[in-house]
């Protein structure tokens, strides 16, 4: 019933966002040594962003015994952070968000992707379940 994974666009798409991440991590540095004071914060949610990234990707080529939730988890913290990053940067300038206090940009993202991961946590958790039930 439940078919293996298989290599194919997920993992393909996973390795390009991954090293894509490490390209914006190198250039958040470049940034935030040309103009610390300003693009600090887009060094540290960089690098937080790419530790998750990491942690996800170990995570699954290791095969961990919970590496479903662990990837789920760090990958979507991941993209989280990274456009978190992007709204703290480039926040005022948007349109729709530049109306909303500052503040926002920080904990925006989050409301709205943690319940995506959730949502992916709990369906995953039931299908495995249905799958353990039946004969």
């Amino acid at each position: 019933m439940v078919s293996k994974k298989r290599a194919g666009l997920h993992p393909r798409c996973g390795t390009i966002y991954h090293w894509g991440l490490a390209v914006l991590v190198i250039s958040a540095g470049c940034l935030a040594a040309a103009q610390w004071r300003d693009d600090r914060v887009l060094l540290v949610l960089g690098f937080g962003s790419f530790g998750a990234s990491c942690l996800g990707r170990v995570a699954r080529r290791r095969n961990w015994q919970t590496w479903i939730g662990t990837h789920v988890i760090s990958m979507g913290c991941s993209f989280i952070a990274m456009l978190t990053a992007f709204c703290v940067e480039e926040g005022e300038s948007l349109p729709g968000l530049s109306g909303l206090p500052r503040i926002t940009y920080w904990f925006l993202l989050a409301l709205v992707g943690t319940p995506f991961i959730v949502r992916a946590l709990v369906r995953h958790r039931l299908r495995y379940r249905r799958a353990a039930v039946k004969p």
